[in-house]
């Protein structure tokens, strides 16, 4: 007599698993990637908006000692 062609319920199980934490991987990438470029342009458009005045800023006296050679 022939053995069973279906896999087990712990195998069919595994394999359902795995396909669905594939799933969520590949779809929490795509999410990823589309929540970064929504951030860039938001950046950008915060960036076009504004001038830019850090350049006309001196740095910060901790930063200044910290960089002074001893």
């Amino acid at each position: 007599m022939m053995p069973d062609a279906r896999p087990s319920q712990a195998e069919s199980f595994a394999s359902t698993l795995a396909g669905l934490l594939h799933f969520n991987k590949s779809r929490f990438f795509a999410d990823l990637a589309l929540f970064r470029e929504h951030f860039k342009r938001k950046l950008l458009s915060i960036k076009s908006t504004q001038p830019a005045q850090q350049d006309s800023h001196p740095r910060p006296r901790r930063f200044q000692a910290a960089t002074r050679p001893y």
